[in-house]
């Protein structure tokens, strides 16, 4: 999975539906992939950094797709309730998490990344 301007596609399906070419994105269009949340080599993203704080990963095969589609749903959820991303995971499997660290770590996320912008963290009721 990645993100075409923050919407969760299917990379080779999306690229073929934009342009009509293989291996092109239409122009314009800002594309992230798994690769690119981090910092760089060394340096996790905040939401990465969650994962492994709260043991979200274990063998890594969902891993990248939860983790895309975390980010997405966090753009257009600063404040998500623990049903609300509960909501968006049940369409992924993980056979091995029972979800708890991948709720607590996306709901971890969210409330620093409200509280470094200053925004009321209190109030949501899971």
């Amino acid at each position: 999975m990645a993100l075409v301007d923050l919407k969760p596609v299917i990379p080779g399906r999306r690229v073929a539906e934009q342009s009509g070419e293989p291996g092109t994105i239409t122009p314009g269009l800002r594309a992230m992939t798994f690769e690119g949340l981090s910092r760089g080599a060394a340096e996790l993203n905040d939401l990465q950094e969650a994962f492994r704080r709260h043991h979200a990963l274990q063998c890594g095969f969902c891993t990248a797709g939860i983790l895309m589609s975390a980010t997405q749903f966090l753009f257009e959820h600063a404040q998500p309730t623990e049903h609300e991303v509960r909501e968006m995971l049940s369409g992924h499997i993980c056979r091995c998490t029972g979800y708890h660290g991948i709720v607590e770590a996306i709901l971890d996320t969210a409330r620093r990344r409200a509280a470094s912008e200053g925004r009321n963290t209190q109030g949501r009721a899971g």
